[in-house]
């Protein structure tokens, strides 16, 4: 049994982090862990019934462990908008894990209701990710027309983004990655839903520093001045955020 709770145990590990770069404890990662973990286990419970008996209590810890994983991953996330939206918005995810996973028929309706969430509250949003070429006082006959087809092509960008493909190359950073792609609608959207912690550890480690800046004599502190104290401890731990050399203007 030991083996078999060691996937557990990792699991629980990498999703409490703090998801920085939006790995290692982003919303985006509960699905593909829980889709590796019910694997796991299944394939464990077939081993268990070929070599015990039908109510050996090896077999039924199994079952019930299959049991459980199973509801939690079906009911998660009924309307499709924050799990399986938040990774397929993963470049490297995309819908290819959708296909290999999950029928085709399920994929389907997923990316409709994605594809909705997305028009009803991000498809009109003001963008400030514009083109340079709009910027030309006179542009071209030639780039005036390229720029109305790339805008036009762009008009969906959830759609533009699904036709594109899975990215198979290596990406550091998602949060990044998004913030400098060509879909600055969708990247918002991207962004809230990678943003989301998959665990509520590191919010817990939050209230717990916080609760240890407010001493006895520290009262007068006010909810912004600890917000901000709060923010440059989180980026000096990540090391990001914060100036590398001293400017002395």
């Amino acid at each position: 049994m030991v083996a078999a709770l060691q996937p557990f145990a990792r699991a629980q590990k990498d999703l409490q982090s703090s998801a920085g770069n939006g790995r290692h404890g982003s919303i985006w990662e509960w699905l593909v862990t829980f889709e590796g973990l019910r694997k796991h286990i299944k394939k464990g419970m077939v081993a268990a019934e070929a070599k015990y008996y039908e109510n050996h209590e090896i077999v039924v810890a199994y079952q019930q462990c299959w049991q459980k994983l199973d509801k939690y991953y079906i009911g998660s996330d009924k309307q499709h908008t924050l799990y399986a939206a938040a990774t397929l918005l993963v470049p490297y995810a995309h819908k290819a894990f959708f296909d290999r996973n999950w029928s085709k028929a399920w994929s389907k309706q997923m990316i409709k209701s994605v594809h909705e969430h997305y028009k009803t509250h991000y498809s009109h949003s003001n963008s400030t990710n514009q083109d340079s070429s709009s910027n030309d006082e006179d542009p071209s006959l030639v780039d005036s027309e390229l720029l109305f087809v790339k805008r036009k092509a762009l008009d969906d960008e959830f759609k533009v983004y699904i036709d594109q493909g899975v990215v198979q190359h290596k990406i550091p950073n998602l949060l990044t990655w998004w913030s400098q792609s060509s879909f600055p609608k969708l990247a918002q959207m991207a962004i809230d839903l990678i943003s989301v912690p998959a665990m509520s550890a590191e919010v817990e480690r939050i209230f717990s520093s916080a609760k240890r800046l407010l001493a006895p004599d520290r009262h007068r502190l006010t909810p912004e001045t600890l917000e901000i104290f709060e923010l440059l401890r989180n980026w000096w731990l990540d090391e990001e955020g914060l100036p590398t050399e001293r400017d002395d203007d």
